[in-house]
């Protein structure tokens, strides 16, 4: 899955933070593909900021990055 292109504040926790997003997506039944873009928007957010836990985005957050990049 290609990363989405961001300017990265922090990237500590990056690697936990797409591995949570890819579980949580599998637990929710989203095809392995999906998963992974979802896992892939996740870690984008989170290196945008500075910190670890505190960085994590929420639900939300990730689902409007993904809205705003939606394939046309």
């Amino acid at each position: 899955m290609p990363a989405f292109a961001v300017k990265p504040v922090d990237t500590t926790g990056a690697g936990d933070t797409y591995l949570g997003f890819f579980v949580a997506g599998l637990d929710q039944g989203m095809p392995a593909v999906d998963a992974l873009r979802f896992a892939a928007a996740g870690a984008a957010i989170q290196v945008t900021r500075p910190g670890t836990a505190d960085a994590i985005p929420g639900l939300d957050e990730v689902e409007v990055f993904l809205a705003e990049r939606r394939e046309s």
